[in-house]
């Protein structure tokens, strides 16, 4: 029988441990899976590598400049994102550092207007997956749903990717 001496700093008893904790004969402590609530755990201790697969975290993340300049670039605080290549106006690949698991995989992007004019904003799409790229196009809005879209370079994207 599992006990533990419980101290009230004057005097002491042996208590019987039982519910959520076990302990083993050789000292060897157990906690019951459903014993862990979320507001147990410390802030920063949770990580992707703790967690199990296909759980839906955030697999690629990144801002990524443009604002009319000759090359585009992904900010300093992008995630999975080893380069981004300008294939043309309003064109883009964004390389993965690590491949995603297929080319299944969820995407969310949107344009970002950096220079506060709302010229620069337009619609962005997820052209073509791949587990190791994602294509992404922007085209300026249109008159008229029949109007031919044009490409064009936005400010910034946004970008994040779900595996």
């Amino acid at each position: 029988d599992a006990k533990i001496l419980v101290a009230d700093g004057t005097s002491y008893q042996e208590v019987a441990v039982s519910g959520d904790v076990t302990i083993a004969n050789t000292g060897a402590v157990t906690i019951a899976n459903n014993a862990i609530e979320t507001a147990m755990i410390a802030d920063n201790q949770v990580s992707a590598a703790k967690l199990t697969a296909n759980t839906g975290l955030c697999n690629c993340s990144a801002t990524i400049n443009n604002g009319g300049a000759s090359t585009i670039t992904a900010s300093s605080n992008n995630t999975n994102v080893s380069g981004v290549t300008d294939n043309s106006v309003g064109d883009i690949n964004v390389a993965f550092t690590s491949n995603m698991g297929g080319t299944d995989y969820a995407s969310v992007v949107s344009a970002i207007d950096d220079d506060g004019t709302n010229r620069n904003i337009g619609e962005t799409i997820v052209d073509s997956r791949s587990t190791n790229t994602v294509q992404l196009k922007t085209f300026r809005p249109s008159a008229s749903e029949n109007s031919a879209r044009a490409v064009f370079d936005n400010d910034a994207i946004a970008l994040a990717i779900f595996d």
